[in-house]
């Protein structure tokens, strides 16, 4: 009796376990947010240094051009991670790869959220650390992204 008590309480934890990580939102929208961000981008407005284009894939790499208001073109390349288990949605973005030594000093930490199915906005701090909220954002320091037709 002992031993069919254990399996049965063992049994309803692991349940409930799955019913919560299965009903938890994601603050990035009810769809995955990795596959909804795949693809290319339009990007209005980095740090106030004009537009671009961004590009996902599904390896988990981007590749972000920016176009500065001068006409110069600067282009990154790298890692990307994202986190919907936390609200809201967390990303981080690594010029090269995370596992490089050093790769702190070149990854970017922020916020994601999907607007519509063709526009999202990643807010960035320029201090370096992980905005809590979209709330007071700064609109240069704030991504607009647009999904290229």
């Amino acid at each position: 009796m002992r031993k069919s008590t254990r399996y049965h309480t063992a049994f309803t934890l692991i349940f409930m376990g799955l019913i919560l990580f299965s009903t938890t939102g994601i603050e990035c929208g009810q769809e995955d947010p990795a596959a909804k961000l795949l693809g290319e981008w339009i990007v209005a407005g980095k740090y106030g240094t004009g537009d671009g284009e961004a590009v996902f894939k599904a390896d988990k790499t981007y590749t972000l051009k920016e176009i500065h208001p001068d006409g110069r073109a600067v282009t990154h390349k790298g890692e990307y991670r994202l986190d919907p288990s936390v609200e809201p949605c967390a990303i981080e973005l690594c010029v090269g790869k995370f596992s490089n030594d050093g790769s702190e000093w070149v990854t970017t930490f922020g916020i994601l959220r999907f607007i519509s199915d063709d526009e999202a906005e990643i807010h960035f701090d320029p201090s370096g650390k992980r905005p809590g909220s979209f709330d007071g954002a700064i609109a240069k320091n704030t991504h607009k992204l647009t999904r290229k037709k």
